[in-house]
């Protein structure tokens, strides 16, 4: 054993009394890894192959939650915006990501792109109470009130010379 060892305690330990120094390799968290790869493998995706990726994750949430669930999980996301994670939920972050990916990309194709913008352009233009709506048609496949306001926000963005 060296000297050193005699002046650490292993068995109280506490990681808040040490500094981790700039130059120092610090440990990186798998699962952000994971999911930071995961988000830039949804960017490089096609829509259709993330359709594919999102139906398959639907898919796979339709055979583990019963209609009760699906339904609170639904609800959750017209009101909160986001998909409720965590293993209480049955969904891990990565299908949540894959969803979202698949209903904007979805979106920036089938509408917003026919007016010259995309889901962040649109999200600048859209009051935040309008939100649950807009989400509730998005989770029946009902685009028309996406077009709807896309035709204001056209016809505005075009008054401002933007």
């Amino acid at each position: 054993m060296s000297d050193w060892d005699d002046d650490i305690d292993l068995d109280n330990l506490n990681p808040e009394d040490y500094e981790i120094k700039d130059d120092q390799d610090t440990i990186a968290d798998p699962e952000a890894a994971d999911l930071e790869a995961l988000d830039a493998e949804l960017k490089a995706m096609d829509v259709e192959e993330l359709q594919s990726k999102t139906n398959e994750t639907l898919d796979n949430l339709r055979e583990t939650h019963t209609e009760d669930q699906q339904k609170f999980l639904a609800d959750a996301f017209v009101d909160l915006g986001e998909i409720p994670v965590g293993e209480e939920f049955g969904i891990t972050e990565a299908q949540a990501m894959v969803v979202e990916a698949g209903f904007i990309a979805t979106l920036n194709r089938d509408v917003f792109s026919q007016y010259g913008i995309d889901h962040a352009t649109w999200m600048d233009h859209v009051d935040q109470q309008d939100l649950p709506t807009f989400r509730k048609a998005a989770l029946k496949g009902d685009f028309s009130i996406f077009h709807q306001h896309c035709v204001e926000v056209a016809k505005m963005r075009l008054d401002l010379g933007i």
